[in-house]
């Protein structure tokens, strides 16, 4: 059976090792000048001069975790707001994103192409595609570009194919994956 192509971002799921997953997050600050929209499932890093955060590149070489909402006040009612995406340039001064960011949690996530079971310990990096404003989900994916584990700088170590029925065709396209961070801001890496 086809996989279903519906990226969702990556899905918190459980925590490598063997202790529970809180699937907790914590708080870090968007600038309201952020001209990109972070959709909830896009893996962020931290700003190099503000320490804010922002949507990561293809292969962001050291995210500090993946995005899940935020809130402000809304620039034109003055009431507060929750929201499962940031909105493009945002004019609030108190935005507040909620990010995964143990350097251990794992994800499910879609790949964008075709992998088999042999990729497993492989790194790959991101798709990003701009999510959606209805939801708030982002529609980011595993990318196509992969490399052995430890060589290549990719951030995404796949771990296992997903348990999702619909989509665990390792014969074509979109199958759902279960990854962790290699490389991660609050990991010492190479």
């Amino acid at each position: 059976m086809a996989n279903v192509d519906a990226p969702q971002g990556w899905i918190a799921t459980t925590r490598v090792g063997d202790y529970p997953s809180t699937q907790g997050t914590s708080k870090y600050l968007i600038s309201s000048a952020y001209g990109t929209a972070i959709f909830a499932g896009d893996p962020v890093i931290l700003h190099a001069t503000d320490g804010t955060i922002t949507i990561g590149s293809a292969d962001a070489a050291k995210p500090v975790g993946v995005f899940n909402g935020c809130r402000y006040t809304d620039p034109t009612t003055s009431k507060p707001r929750w929201s499962n995406y940031y909105p493009a340039s945002t004019a609030a001064s108190d935005i507040v994103a909620h990010v995964y960011d143990d350097p251990y949690q794992e994800f499910e996530v879609q790949a964008a192409g075709t992998f088999t079971t042999a990729d497993i310990g492989d790194c790959v990096d991101v798709s990003y595609t701009a999510g959606s404003t209805v939801n708030g989900r982002s529609k980011a994916e595993l990318g196509t570009s992969k490399a052995v584990w430890k060589t290549g700088g990719k951030t995404w170590s796949i771990i296992r194919l997903s348990e999702d029925p619909n989509n665990s065709d390792t014969s074509a396209a979109n199958a759902n994956w279960v990854v962790a961070a290699r490389l991660h801001f609050f990991k010492e890496n190479d």
